[in-house]
C-alpha cells in the first residue's frame, strides 16, 4: 500500500511540475513583449485616393502564384507530403507560374543556383499552438523567436514586429483559422502589408475588413496552405493573381508592396476527379481591365458575373450590380476605401485590393508605436513575481526530504 502511495504521489508531482513548467513559458510570454499604446483606429481619409492598379496597363500579363504550400523536410516536421520538387511539379500541372514553398521557419527553395532570383525566400513563421502565423518574405527574414502564446495584442503586435525587422513584406496568415483571435485586433496591429483573406482553412475578410476600417492599408493574398498536393482538395483552390514585370522575386515583390494583385477562391471542381478538376482550372474567370477613371472604379471581367459588390467603410456592401463583366462605381466622399468582390456561376469568387483615401505623402504612413513605459514595468513586475513563485513550486517539489537533517538518499 505504501508503494502505491508513493507511485501515485510521484505521478501527482511530476503533472505538478510539467504544468508549472508550461505555465512559466507562458508568464515569459508576456514578459518579453511591451505594452504599446497603439494608434488610435482613424478611417482612411483625404483627397487623394491610392490606386492599387495605376501602373497595371493594358498589356499586363497576370501571374498565377500560390506562396503558401509545405513540402517534406527534416522527418516530416514541416508537415508536407511531398518533396519540394513534387509540389512544384503539381502546381505548374495546374498552370501555376510562381510558386512558393513556405515550410515553417524553413526557406525552401527549388530552383538551381543559376536562377535563384527566380527563387521566392518565404517561410511560415510560428509554432505556437495558437497557430497565429504569419508568411514572412526575405532572404535574411527567418528568426526563431515566436511567443509561447501570444493571447494579447500586444503579444500579437510584438510578434509581428520581430519578424518583419529584417523581412522585405509580411503577411498574417488565415487570422480566422488561427485561435484566440478576435477580428477586432486588427484594428490595433500594424507592421504588415498582407492579410491571407481566402485559405483552404478559413474565409477572413471580416478580418481584413476591420483593419481597413481602422485605416490600416493591407492587400490580400488567397493560398492553398496545402500539405498535400496529391489530395485535390489540397491544391488549386485558392490562388492570386499578380501583374509583375516578371516570375523574378524583386518584380513579384514590388507588384505585392503596391498591391498589383488580386485573389481568387476556386471549388474544388471534380470532387477528387483531378482530369475534371485540371480542365476547369483552365477556364477560369480573369480580371481583364481594373483601375480607376477619374473617381470612377472600373472592373472588367473576361465573363459575366453573377454578381458584383462594392465593399467599403465597416465590411458594408455599398454598391452591387448582377449578370455583367463590366462594374462601374463612383467614389464618393464619404467612402474611405472600396474593395471589389465578384461571383460566378462556377462558384470561383474574385477579390479586388482596396483603393483607399489618403493625404499628401505616403499612403501607408501611420502613427509610430509608443511604448506604455509605466504599464509595461507593472506588467513585468507582476509576471516575475509569478514566475517566481513558480520556480519556488517547483522547487519544493522536486527537493529531496530530509531526516534528521540527512538527505534521505544514499551517499
Amino acid at each position: 500500500m505504501l508503494f502505491i502511495k508513493k507511485i501515485v504521489i510521484g505521478i501527482f508531482k511530476t503533472a505538478a511540475v510539467v504544468l508549472l513548467l508550461i505555465a512559466g513559458y507562458i508568464v515569459a510570454g508576456f514578459l518579453v513583449a511591451p505594452i504599446y499604446r497603439f494608434a488610435a483606429p482613424q478611417p482612411f481619409e483625404g483627397e487623394h485616393i491610392y490606386n492599387p492598379y495605376e501602373e497595371v496597363g493594358e498589356d499586363a500579363h497576370w501571374y498565377r502564384a500560390n506562396f503558401h504550400a509545405h513540402s517534406y523536410l527534416r522527418f516530416g516536421l514541416t508537415y508536407g507530403a511531398k518533396t519540394p520538387a513534387e509540389v512544384v511539379e503539381d502546381y505548374r500541372s495546374y498552370d501555376y507560374e510562381i510558386i512558393g514553398i513556405s515550410n515553417y521557419q524553413t526557406i525552401t527553395r527549388y530552383e538551381p543556383d543559376d536562377r535563384d532570383e527566380f527563387n521566392m525566400p518565404v517561410y511560415e513563421h510560428g509554432y505556437n499552438p495558437l497557430l497565429f502565423h504569419q508568411l514572412v518574405f526575405g532572404e535574411l527574414s527567418r528568426t526563431g523567436f515566436d511567443i509561447p502564446l501570444p493571447l494579447s495584442t500586444f503579444q500579437k503586435q510584438y510578434v509581428l514586429g520581430r519578424v518583419g525587422r529584417r523581412a522585405d513584406i509580411v503577411c498574417v496568415n488565415h487570422p480566422n483559422f488561427s485561435r484566440m483571435f478576435a477580428p477586432d485586433e486588427m484594428r490595433k496591429l500594424q507592421g504588415y502589408r498582407l492579410i491571407e483573406a481566402e485559405t483552404g482553412m478559413a474565409s477572413s475578410a471580416r478580418f481584413w475588413d476591420e483593419g481597413l476600417s481602422a485605416g490600416r492599408a493591407s492587400f490580400c493574398l488567397s493560398g492553398d496552405d496545402s500539405h498535400d498536393t496529391s489530395r485535390p482538395h489540397d491544391i488549386a483552390t485558392d490562388c492570386s493573381f499578380i501583374a509583375s514585370r516578371s516570375t523574378k522575386y524583386a518584380d513579384i515583390l514590388e507588384a505585392l508592396r503596391t498591391g498589383r494583385h488580386y485573389a481568387m477562391k476556386i471549388p474544388n471542381f471534380g470532387s477528387g476527379d483531378t482530369t475534371v478538376k485540371h480542365a476547369m482550372n483552365r477556364l477560369l474567370p480573369q480580371i481583364e481591365r481594373i483601375g480607376m477613371s477619374g473617381d470612377t472604379i472600373r472592373v472588367i471581367f473576361s465573363e459575366a458575373a453573377d454578381s458584383v459588390r462594392f465593399i467599403g467603410q465597416g465590411g458594408r456592401e455599398v454598391f452591387a450590380s448582377a449578370q455583367s463583366s463590366t462594374a462601374e462605381y463612383r467614389f464618393a466622399p464619404e467612402d474611405t476605401y472600396i474593395r471589389v468582390e465578384a461571383s460566378f456561376s462556377s462558384g470561383v469568387h474574385i477579390f479586388s485590393n482596396p483603393f483607399f483615401r489618403y493625404r499628401e505623402g505616403d499612403p501607408f504612413a501611420i502613427e509610430q508605436l509608443q511604448v506604455k513605459v509605466w504599464a509595461t514595468i507593472g506588467k513585468d513586475v507582476a509576471m516575475g513575481a509569478v514566475l517566481i513563485a513558480i520556480v519556488w513550486a517547483i522547487y519544493l517539489l522536486i527537493k529531496p526530504k530530509r531526516k534528521h537533517g540527512k538527505d534521505k538518499r544514499p551517499s
